[in-house]
């Protein structure tokens, strides 16, 4: 589900972060498949952020390109980042994180 949400979303240009659906109300921590599924998510979601922010070169660069494609390079680059802001203050995304 990891990589299909990332695949979708990123022809649409969004980088977005899956957040499974878990019930962490039930569970007293000891369950080590769902502790070892959130820690995958958790990765997935630093190597998807660590590639957007170490990356701001990823556009590709011809010589038709002009100042108003740089200037739609860097709002799309704005966006995606304030997406990825958005979802890390998702309360469900939170609730994982402080369970691990």
């Amino acid at each position: 589900m990891i990589s299909i949400t990332e695949i979708c979303f990123q022809i649409e240009g969004y980088t977005e972060l899956y957040i499974p659906k878990e019930d962490l109300s039930n569970t007293d921590g000891q369950d080590k498949d769902l502790i070892q599924r959130l820690e995958t998510t958790i990765i997935q979601w630093n190597r998807q952020i660590k590639e957007i922010v170490s990356n701001p070169d990823s556009h590709q660069e011809n010589e038709n390109s002009g100042p108003l494609d740089e200037i739609n390079y860097w709002r799309n680059r704005r966006e995606n980042l304030k997406h990825i802001d958005e979802q890390l203050e998702n309360a469900e995304l939170k609730t994982i994180v402080k369970f691990l």
